[in-house]
Order: C-alpha cells, then sequence, then structure tokens
C-alpha cells in the first residue's frame, strides 16, 4: 500500500508540474480531467494486477520461441531483475558469427552482415504491479518526432499500438508496446527497419501468454 501511495503521488507531481508549466489561457480542462481519470484507471489497474498470480520462469521459458525464422536464439536470461516483476529476455542472431570482428589492428569493428533482435518481457502481475501500472500510463502518451537521426511515433500493427523508434544511420528499431494490460514488451533489432521488424514479431505466439490452463 506504501508503494501504491508514492507511485500515485509521483503521477499527480507529475500532472501538476504539466499543469504549472502551462499558463491559465492554455490549461484545457478537459485534458486535466482525462489525465486525473487515467490516474484513477491506474489505481485499478494495480489493484487488478495485483491479484494474479505471475507466470512462473519455467513458464516463460517454455513460451520464448528458440528461432524466429532464420534468426536463431543465442541466449536468454529469466527471472527478477530487482523491479518486483518476472522477465525473460531472448537474443536471436542471424548468422553464429561474433556480433563485433577483430580487425588486424587489434580494434572492434561492427559485424554489420548480423541481424540481432533482442525481445523482453515483463509480467506486470503481482508484487511489481504499482511499477508496472505506472510504465503503462507513460507509455500511453501520444508522441512524436522526428530529426535526420532517428524518428519517433506511435503506430498501430495488426491492432497492436505501438511507441516505435527507429534510428536512421545506424539501421535499428526499437517497440515498445503493452499485451492484454498485463505484459510490457520491448523489442531491439538491429540491422532492421521497422518493416521488417513487424515481419518478425508475427512469428511470436502472443495469444499464448498467460499459458491456458
Amino acid at each position: 500500500m506504501k508503494n501504491l501511495k508514492l507511485w500515485i503521488v509521483a503521477i499527480s507531481l507529475l500532472i501538476g508540474l504539466h499543469v504549472l508549466a502551462q499558463t491559465p489561457d492554455q490549461i484545457d480542462p478537459l485534458n486535466a480531467a482525462a489525465m486525473m481519470e487515467n490516474v484513477q484507471n491506474m489505481q485499478k489497474d494495480m489493484a487488478r494486477l495485483k491479484a494474479l498470480k505471475p507466470m512462473t520462469n519455467e513458464q516463460l521459458k517454455a513460451w520464448l520461441p528458440e528461432a524466429l525464422g532464420e534468426l536463431k536464439r543465442v541466449r536468454f536470461s529469466v527471472g527478477d531483475g530487482g523491479t518486483g516483476m518476472v522477465a525473460i529476455t531472448g537474443r536471436y542472431n542471424a548468422t553464429d558469427e561474433p556480433e563485433y570482428l577483430n580487425t588486424d589492428d587489434m580494434r572492434d569493428v561492427v559485424n554489420t552482415k548480423n541481424k540481432t533482435l533482442v525481445l523482453e518481457v515483463m509480467d506486470g502481475a503481482g508484487s511489481g504491479a504499482d511499477m508496472f501500472s505506472s510504465m503503462v500510463m507513460l507509455n500511453s502518451m501520444n508522441f512524436e518526432s522526428e530529426d535526420e537521426y532517428k524518428q519517433v511515433k506511435r503506430v498501430n500493427v495488426n491492432g497492436i499500438s505501438a511507441q516505435q523508434t527507429y534510428h536512421k544511420q545506424s539501421d535499428k528499431t526499437e517497440l515498445q508496446f503493452f499485451h492484454k494490460d498485463r505484459f510490457g514488451i520491448t523489442v531491439t533489432a538491429t540491422f532492421m527497419d521497422p518493416e521488417e521488424t513487424w515481419a518478425y514479431m508475427e512469428i511470436f505466439d502472443l495469444e499464448d501468454l498467460p499459458p491456458k490452463d
């Protein structure tokens, strides 16, 4: 309960700072009311998630595929990383070659032929519900920006609403979204544009999160 109150205070402060940064004629009562409604919904989500039993390490390991098409899983890690949420991370490579190649002058250079995809799945059920609900609320903000280096925008692909970031010069795509109001999913794909990254996401069976009894 103490953590719940702390997160509510933190979000309330964010709302207060947002309002104080505006002049009186800029404050939109409807927008302020919507933000407060989001805080109330967050409290409900916390209570709902706290009542759920988190997935076990074994369940997450069984769900994580060993391959994504030609991408092979080279390693994974699973467990509580100190956030109170159980999570699993899988790394997939297109080849068995190292990600960095040693040159004659002993410096490391990136192997540009080796596509990689890193997937992290966090289960917001149980003791990590407080932090998870706050993450959902902050991630729901509709933000868009673009310059010569990267593009950030909210997209909807195959029914998934995600925050998508594309780093143009390094050809790296990052996706962040939430599944079934319970699982936080982060994808980092190197040497892949957004379209190719989303194509690999179709291989994951998200409907098996959580596993059916």
